[in-house]
C-alpha cells in the first residue's frame, strides 16, 4: 500500500509539475506577447507623434511663407490618405477659392466694371510713375480726354443699354487703335483718357485724329435694329517741364476739350501756350 500510494503521489505531483510548466509557459508567452504590443504601440505612437508633429509643422512653414508673400497660390504638399492628408487638401481647397476671389477684387480694383478698360484709380498708379520717368530722362509724354458727344442725348433717344453698348465700343476701339505702352482708362461717365509714353504734341495730335476718324465711322446697331453713331470731341496736352504732376497736363487737356466742344464737337484741340 504504500509503494501504491507513493506511486499515486508521485504521478500527481508529476502532473502538477506539467500543468504547471504549460501554465508558466503560456504565462511567458502572454507577458512576452503582451510587451511586444506595448513596445509595439509605444514606437508606432512615438513615430506617429513625429510624423504628425513633422507635417504639422512643415503645413505651418508653409502657411508661413503664403502670408509672408502674399502668395495664395501655393498648395500645401501632403501625401498619403489619412486624416492629415484630407485636411491639407480642404486647406488647399480653401486657399484656391481665396486666391481666386482675391484676383477677382484686384482686377475690380483696376478696372473699369463696364468696359474693362483702366479705371481712374489705375490710371493715376500707372500714370504718375510716367510723368517721373519723363522728366528724370527728359522724354516726351503727352494726354488725350475724350468725351462723346451728345451723349445724354443718346441715353435718352435710346435708352442706357445702347449707351453702355457705345461706351463699350469705345473703350474695345481704344484698346485696340493703342500702341501697348500706352494706357487708356475711362475716367468717369462717357469720357475717356489716354496717357502716350514717348510721344511729342504733334504725334498725339495724329493719333487723337485717327480716333476721332475712327469713331466718327462706326454704327452700333441696337437690340431694335437701329442703327446708332456717335462722334467724340478731344483734347490734347503734353508734358510742361513745370509739370509737377499728372493733374496739370489733364487740366490742360480738359481745358481744350471745353474748347473743342465749343467749337462744334467732333474734333481735335490741342493745349494753347497760356493753357
Amino acid at each position: 500500500m504504500h509503494d501504491v500510494s507513493k506511486a499515486i503521489n508521485e504521478a500527481i505531483d508529476q502532473q502538477i509539475q506539467e500543468r504547471l510548466a504549460v501554465s508558466l509557459q503560456r504565462l511567458t508567452i502572454y507577458i512576452v506577447t503582451l510587451l511586444v504590443i506595448v513596445i509595439l504601440a509605444i514606437y508606432l505612437g512615438v513615430t506617429l507623434q513625429r510624423r504628425v508633429a513633422g507635417v504639422l509643422g512643415n503645413m505651418a512653414d508653409d502657411i508661413g511663407r503664403m502670408h509672408e508673400k502674399q502668395r495664395y497660390d501655393r498648395k500645401l504638399s501632403v501625401t498619403g490618405n489619412d486624416e492629415l492628408a484630407t485636411l491639407a487638401n480642404a486647406f488647399n481647397l480653401l486657399m484656391s477659392e481665396l486666391n481666386q476671389r482675391q484676383k477677382q477684387l484686384q482686377e475690380q480694383a483696376r478696372t473699369d466694371p463696364l468696359t474693362g478698360i483702366n479705371n481712374r484709380r489705375q490710371f493715376y498708379r500707372l500714370g504718375e510713375p510716367e510723368v517721373d520717368r519723363s522728366h528724370r530722362y527728359g522724354r516726351p509724354l503727352s494726354l488725350l480726354i475724350l468725351d462723346a458727344d451728345h451723349f445724354k442725348q443718346v441715353n435718352d433717344t435710346y435708352g442706357h443699354g445702347v449707351g453702355d453698348h457705345i461706351l463699350i465700343a469705345l473703350a474695345t476701339g481704344l484698346e485696340q487703335s493703342l500702341r501697348s505702352s500706352d494706357i487708356p482708362a475711362r475716367f468717369g461717365g462717357e469720357e475717356f483718357v489716354v496717357l502716350m509714353p514717348e510721344t511729342p504734341s504733334d504725334t498725339a495730335n495724329e493719333i487723337a485724329e485717327r480716333l476721332r476718324a475712327m469713331v466718327a465711322e462706326r454704327i452700333v446697331v441696337t437690340s431694335t435694329g437701329e442703327r446708332v453713331s456717335v462722334t467724340i470731341s478731344i483734347g490734347v496736352s503734353s508734358l510742361q517741364p513745370e509739370d509737377t504732376d499728372l493733374d496739370q497736363m489733364i487740366k490742360r487737356a480738359d481745358r481744350a476739350l471745353y474748347r473743342a466742344k465749343e467749337a462744334g464737337r467732333n474734333r481735335v484741340e490741342s493745349q494753347l501756350s497760356t493753357d
